[in-house]
């Protein structure tokens, strides 16, 4: 279409210094209630499920194995498949690929592939290998929450995943 689109602006007001401070400090001051309401949940959910902090922590995340995978473990450059169920810790399901029958597949630290917590956790496992992520927001779906709305902003997300395959990255 080569129509043309007009759009009228205008400015409705202008806000001084201090009620742009005043702005900040609110916001800043929600922000900080949130990362505190969200590590509460996360303490109440490890001490609920008996999840050892000292065993479990890495790198910010915590990784429960299920089940040890075969091989080597994954590695930077990998072309892997995985699939798991992910949730919030109330256990209320986000994304599926075992029930859409559509696991995902992608060269593991390609940016923009999956969410941080999976990327450090996934170099924790091998072919075969199970393992439940709890992945904090800031490695997950941060402040602003997913793209779609789905996750919540300040959402820790729980993945219960499983690497399918993995086809290592070729050297010349």
């Amino acid at each position: 279409d080569t129509g043309m689109v007009r759009l009228d602006l205008s400015l409705r007001a202008l806000k001084n210094a201090a009620e742009v401070r005043e702005e900040e400090a609110a916001y800043n001051a929600w922000r900080e209630d949130r990362e505190l309401e969200e590590r509460a949940d996360l303490e109440r959910y490890l001490n609920t499920h008996g999840i050892d902090r000292s065993a479990t922590a890495y790198q910010g995340i915590h990784i429960v194995p299920v089940r040890p995978g075969k091989d080597e473990p994954l590695r930077t450059g990998d072309l892997i498949t995985i699939a798991y169920v992910a949730h919030g810790l109330d256990g209320a399901v986000f994304d599926d690929t075992y029930k859409a029958g559509t696991p995902l597949t992608f060269r593991l630290g390609d940016p923009g592939q999956v969410i941080r917590g999976l990327e450090i956790g996934l170099r924790r496992m091998a072919r075969g290998g199970k393992s439940v992520f709890i992945i904090p927001s800031q490695f997950a779906f941060g402040d602003d929450g997913s793209a779609a709305g789905i996750v919540p902003p300040f959402t820790t997300v729980i993945y219960e995943i499983e690497v399918l395959e993995k086809v290592a990255e070729e050297v010349p």
